[in-house]
Protein backbone atom coordinates (compact mmCIF):
# COMPACT_ATOMS: atom_id res chain seq x y z
CA UNK A 1 0.00 0.00 0.00
CA UNK A 2 1.45 3.52 -1.17
CA UNK A 3 0.46 6.33 1.12
CA UNK A 4 0.71 9.91 -0.10
CA UNK A 5 1.42 12.58 2.01
CA UNK A 6 -0.20 15.94 1.26
CA UNK A 7 1.69 19.08 1.68
CA UNK A 8 -0.45 22.07 2.81
CA UNK A 9 1.56 25.02 1.98
CA UNK A 10 -0.69 27.71 0.60
CA UNK A 11 -2.77 30.48 1.90
CA UNK A 12 -6.43 29.73 2.35
CA UNK A 13 -8.95 31.61 0.49
CA UNK A 14 -12.63 31.30 1.67
CA UNK A 15 -15.14 32.68 -0.90
CA UNK A 16 -18.64 33.40 0.91
CA UNK A 17 -21.98 33.23 -1.03
CA UNK A 18 -25.29 33.73 0.98
CA UNK A 19 -29.21 34.01 0.47
CA UNK A 20 -31.85 34.94 2.17
CA UNK A 21 -35.73 33.74 1.14
CA UNK A 22 -38.92 34.14 2.50
CA UNK A 23 -40.73 31.12 2.01
CA UNK A 24 -44.30 32.22 3.12
CA UNK A 25 -44.36 35.48 0.82
CA UNK A 26 -41.27 33.94 -1.95
CA UNK A 27 -41.23 36.62 -4.43
CA UNK A 28 -40.22 39.51 -2.21
CA UNK A 29 -36.64 39.21 -2.83
CA UNK A 30 -33.86 41.12 -4.55
CA UNK A 31 -32.04 40.25 -7.67
CA UNK A 32 -29.07 38.59 -5.72
CA UNK A 33 -31.30 36.75 -2.53
CA UNK A 34 -29.80 38.67 -0.33
CA UNK A 35 -32.85 40.99 0.86
CA UNK A 36 -36.36 40.20 1.30
CA UNK A 37 -39.15 42.92 1.80
CA UNK A 38 -43.03 42.86 3.11
CA UNK A 39 -41.80 40.43 6.11
CA UNK A 40 -44.86 39.58 8.43
CA UNK A 41 -44.71 38.23 11.90
CA UNK A 42 -45.09 34.16 11.39
CA UNK A 43 -43.56 34.43 8.07
CA UNK A 44 -40.66 31.06 7.85
CA UNK A 45 -37.34 32.69 6.25
CA UNK A 46 -34.69 30.49 4.75
CA UNK A 47 -31.05 31.37 5.35
CA UNK A 48 -28.48 29.77 2.92
CA UNK A 49 -25.01 29.97 3.73
CA UNK A 50 -21.92 28.58 1.61
CA UNK A 51 -18.36 29.02 2.49
CA UNK A 52 -15.60 27.31 -0.12
CA UNK A 53 -11.82 26.70 0.42
CA UNK A 54 -10.66 27.82 -3.36
CA UNK A 55 -7.21 28.00 -2.47
CA UNK A 56 -4.59 24.80 -4.03
CA UNK A 57 -2.54 23.03 -1.34
CA UNK A 58 -4.50 25.02 1.48
CA UNK A 59 -5.87 24.26 4.86
CA UNK A 60 -8.57 26.15 6.81
CA UNK A 61 -8.99 24.73 10.59
CA UNK A 62 -10.83 25.19 13.87
CA UNK A 63 -13.48 27.56 12.15
CA UNK A 64 -16.19 29.30 13.87
CA UNK A 65 -19.13 30.37 11.49
CA UNK A 66 -21.52 33.04 13.59
CA UNK A 67 -24.86 35.22 12.14
CA UNK A 68 -27.40 36.19 13.24
CA UNK A 69 -31.00 36.06 13.31
CA UNK A 70 -34.01 37.91 15.40
CA UNK A 71 -35.10 37.71 18.89
CA UNK A 72 -37.88 35.10 19.36
CA UNK A 73 -37.32 33.72 16.36
CA UNK A 74 -37.88 29.81 16.17
CA UNK A 75 -35.13 27.64 14.51
CA UNK A 76 -37.17 24.85 12.88
CA UNK A 77 -33.81 23.46 10.82
CA UNK A 78 -30.55 23.43 10.69
CA UNK A 79 -28.79 21.35 7.92
CA UNK A 80 -24.73 21.02 7.46
CA UNK A 81 -23.67 19.66 4.45
CA UNK A 82 -27.37 17.79 4.02
CA UNK A 83 -26.62 16.25 7.45
CA UNK A 84 -29.47 17.98 9.69
CA UNK A 85 -27.96 19.02 13.26
CA UNK A 86 -29.90 18.70 16.09
CA UNK A 87 -31.09 21.79 18.74
CA UNK A 88 -28.40 21.50 21.09
CA UNK A 89 -25.73 20.52 18.80
CA UNK A 90 -24.68 24.42 17.59
CA UNK A 91 -24.75 27.65 19.63
CA UNK A 92 -27.39 29.45 20.10
CA UNK A 93 -27.01 32.77 22.22
CA UNK A 94 -28.86 36.00 23.30
CA UNK A 95 -26.88 39.14 21.88
CA UNK A 96 -28.06 42.71 21.84
CA UNK A 97 -29.05 41.98 17.50
CA UNK A 98 -31.19 39.23 18.93
CA UNK A 99 -29.84 35.44 18.81
CA UNK A 100 -26.44 33.77 17.51
CA UNK A 101 -26.31 30.80 15.61
CA UNK A 102 -22.64 29.33 16.42
CA UNK A 103 -21.28 26.51 14.32
CA UNK A 104 -17.74 25.23 15.50
CA UNK A 105 -15.02 22.57 14.38
CA UNK A 106 -14.84 23.85 10.87
CA UNK A 107 -11.87 22.27 8.84
CA UNK A 108 -12.14 22.87 5.17
CA UNK A 109 -9.21 21.63 2.70
CA UNK A 110 -8.71 22.67 -0.61
CA UNK A 111 -11.80 22.42 -2.55
CA UNK A 112 -14.15 21.61 0.41
CA UNK A 113 -17.25 23.47 0.98
CA UNK A 114 -19.68 24.31 3.72
CA UNK A 115 -23.37 24.33 2.87
CA UNK A 116 -25.27 25.29 5.91
CA UNK A 117 -29.27 26.01 5.31
CA UNK A 118 -31.29 27.50 7.87
CA UNK A 119 -35.24 27.66 8.56
CA UNK A 120 -36.73 29.55 10.78
CA UNK A 121 -40.01 30.84 12.15
CA UNK A 122 -40.50 34.57 12.62
CA UNK A 123 -42.60 35.16 15.94
CA UNK A 124 -46.33 36.76 15.95
CA UNK A 125 -44.77 40.27 16.42
CA UNK A 126 -41.57 41.42 14.95
CA UNK A 127 -39.65 44.59 16.73
CA UNK A 128 -38.21 45.40 14.38
CA UNK A 129 -38.41 47.57 11.08
CA UNK A 130 -35.57 46.44 9.20
CA UNK A 131 -33.30 43.85 10.14
CA UNK A 132 -29.47 43.15 8.80
CA UNK A 133 -26.94 40.00 9.39
CA UNK A 134 -23.82 39.26 8.33
CA UNK A 135 -22.65 36.07 8.29
CA UNK A 136 -19.00 35.32 9.32
CA UNK A 137 -16.30 32.78 9.73
CA UNK A 138 -13.34 33.05 11.67
CA UNK A 139 -10.67 30.65 12.30
CA UNK A 140 -6.75 29.36 10.96
CA UNK A 141 -4.92 29.58 7.97
CA UNK A 142 -2.40 26.98 6.75
CA UNK A 143 0.27 28.54 8.88
CA UNK A 144 -1.99 28.59 11.93
CA UNK A 145 -2.40 32.80 11.49
CA UNK A 146 -5.74 33.68 12.09
CA UNK A 147 -8.16 34.00 9.07
CA UNK A 148 -11.39 35.61 8.62
CA UNK A 149 -14.16 35.84 5.94
CA UNK A 150 -17.26 37.51 5.46
CA UNK A 151 -20.81 36.91 3.28
CA UNK A 152 -23.10 39.51 2.31
CA UNK A 153 -25.23 41.30 4.70
CA UNK A 154 -28.39 39.47 4.98
CA UNK A 155 -31.52 42.02 5.70
CA UNK A 156 -35.18 41.49 5.95
CA UNK A 157 -37.44 44.42 6.13
CA UNK A 158 -40.98 44.76 7.37
CA UNK A 159 -44.04 44.85 5.32
CA UNK A 160 -45.90 48.08 6.22
CA UNK A 161 -49.53 47.02 5.31
CA UNK A 162 -51.13 50.41 4.69
CA UNK A 163 -52.79 52.62 2.56
CA UNK A 164 -51.71 56.31 2.22
CA UNK A 165 -54.16 58.98 0.94
CA UNK A 166 -52.20 62.18 0.61
CA UNK A 167 -54.32 65.16 -1.03
CA UNK A 168 -52.81 67.80 -2.72
CA UNK A 169 -53.77 71.40 -3.31
CA UNK A 170 -56.10 72.31 -6.13
CA UNK A 171 -55.75 75.85 -7.66
CA UNK A 172 -58.36 78.00 -9.49
CA UNK A 173 -55.89 81.25 -9.73
CA UNK A 174 -57.28 84.60 -9.38
CA UNK A 175 -60.72 85.63 -10.73
CA UNK A 176 -61.54 89.52 -10.19
CA UNK A 177 -65.47 88.79 -10.69
CA UNK A 178 -67.55 85.41 -10.48
CA UNK A 179 -70.99 84.74 -11.94
CA UNK A 180 -73.47 82.09 -10.79
CA UNK A 181 -73.01 78.80 -12.54
CA UNK A 182 -69.62 79.96 -13.98
CA UNK A 183 -67.00 76.85 -14.36
CA UNK A 184 -63.53 77.55 -13.19
CA UNK A 185 -60.74 75.41 -14.41
CA UNK A 186 -57.55 74.39 -12.26
CA UNK A 187 -54.93 76.44 -12.85
CA UNK A 188 -52.20 74.19 -15.28
CA UNK A 189 -49.70 73.31 -12.17
CA UNK A 190 -53.07 70.94 -10.62
CA UNK A 191 -54.21 69.59 -13.87
CA UNK A 192 -53.96 66.49 -15.14
CA UNK A 193 -51.22 64.45 -15.36
CA UNK A 194 -50.58 65.94 -11.83
CA UNK A 195 -52.97 63.81 -9.31
CA UNK A 196 -55.37 65.52 -7.08
CA UNK A 197 -55.19 62.78 -4.30
CA UNK A 198 -52.08 60.10 -4.57
CA UNK A 199 -52.79 56.77 -2.72
CA UNK A 200 -50.05 54.71 -1.70
CA UNK A 201 -50.98 50.95 -1.38
CA UNK A 202 -48.45 49.16 1.04
CA UNK A 203 -50.20 45.87 1.49
CA UNK A 204 -48.19 42.83 1.48
CA UNK A 205 -51.98 41.16 -0.04
CA UNK A 206 -53.68 43.59 -1.86
CA UNK A 207 -57.45 43.16 -2.14
CA UNK A 208 -60.46 45.20 -4.10
CA UNK A 209 -63.89 45.46 -2.90
CA UNK A 210 -66.49 46.90 -5.02
CA UNK A 211 -69.77 48.57 -3.18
Amino acid sequence: MNVKKTEFTKPVKLTMTDQIVDETYPDSHNATQTEVDDVAGGDKIDYTITVANTAAQSKFTGGKLTFDVPKDATINSLVVNDMPVPAGWYENKATANGQQIGITDIDLISGDTLAIKVNLTLPKKVTFDRYTTTPKIVGNDTDQSAYTATGDPLTMVVADDTISFTPQDINFGAHPTLQAGMVLDRTAETTAPNAVVKISDERRTKTRQCR
